[in-house]
């Protein structure tokens, strides 16, 4: 496994019931991550939206119900975007995805952003034969070693088990019904909500293995494949002292469910609130085209970070 980039890490954020829960670092429920999303203003790229996506079973009341985001700030000292459930947007049968529309300060937030460009589609998946086997990485929130004074992501590798296939489908939290990436990847409590991402290094293509040549010449690979969503279930089966009465224990498998980032990326360019916000930031700043870009949340009324 090659070395993680700074930035990686930095686009993770964790979630919490409260923001005193933040503060204290106590509750966690779950990982997000951040999103540069384009502006575009008379064809001209003139910015960037942001977006913080997460699982909707960690923030909607009917599953973990912890909104609020912490950010690790350039002083050490962490900030706090102070969202509400109904600041998280979703499909009420679509994915167990949900996306708030933020501001972020670059003066005070030491993060990074998954850019819209590095989402795999399908187009790019076929291109570069990304396959079963595919090593695979996420980051994300290690709930035994949970860091009070701020966010330190941990790491978990794996590879592609299975891609996703609507004949193969995987019943998510919230009860939809819909195909998930398979990776044997350990995960547990608190890595929901964290991104996948896919690589490939140098010599790592082994279906380019030729004993009498072998080839090393192949590209390397990165995109952001997903969001990690949970484990399937797995029911174990005790038996005591060679009887027939068997235990059955109930655990998480090794198995891990990705929902794959080209339906990430069509709720975010389709959920009408989202676009209808864009739009709107968009025309008002085509109005004073010599304004500097800033990626306001609509509602500005709420407490939710400065903008930059």
């Amino acid at each position: 496994m090659p070395r993680l980039h700074h930035n990686v890490l930095s686009s993770v954020f964790f979630l919490y019931p409260t923001v005193g829960d933040a503060k204290a670092g106590r509750n966690a429920e779950g990982t997000g991550f951040l999103v540069s999303w384009p502006a575009w203003v008379n064809g001209e790229h003139v910015g960037n939206h942001y977006y913080a996506v997460t699982n909707r079973h960690i923030v909607d009341p009917k599953g973990s119900n912890s909104p609020v985001i912490r950010l690790n700030a350039k002083s050490g000292v962490p900030d706090f975007i102070r969202l509400t459930t109904d600041d998280w947007h979703y499909f009420d049968a679509g994915d167990d995805v949900a996306v708030a529309d933020i501001a972020l300060d670059w003066d005070l937030h030491d993060v990074a952003l998954i850019d819209e460009f590095l989402f795999a589609n399908h187009q790019w998946m076929e291109e570069h034969s990304v396959g079963v086997g595919d090593d695979v990485f996420m980051m994300g929130l290690f709930i035994d070693n949970e860091v009070q004074t701020h966010n330190v992501p941990k790491a978990r590798f794996g590879h592609i088990s299975m891609m996703a296939h609507q004949a193969a489908p995987v019943r998510q939290p919230h009860g939809t019904n819909n195909s998930s990436i398979i990776v044997d990847m350990h995960s547990r409590s608190g890595f929901s909500g964290s991104p996948v991402f896919v690589y490939r290094t140098v010599g790592a293509d082994l279906t380019q293995l030729s004993f009498a040549d072998f080839k090393v010449n192949q590209p390397t690979l990165f995109k952001f494949l997903g969001i990690h969503w949970g484990q399937f279930p797995e029911t174990y089966k005790i038996r005591r002292n060679d009887k027939v009465r068997e235990m059955k224990l109930e655990g998480m498998s090794g198995m891990s469910c990705v929902i794959p980032a080209w339906r990430i990326h069509d709720m975010i360019d389709t959920h009408p609130t989202l676009v209808s916000e864009r739009r709107a930031k968009e025309v008002e700043f085509a109005k004073n085209p010599r304004a500097r870009w800033q990626a306001v949340p609509m509602n500005e009324g709420r407490d939710s970070g400065k903008a930059g």
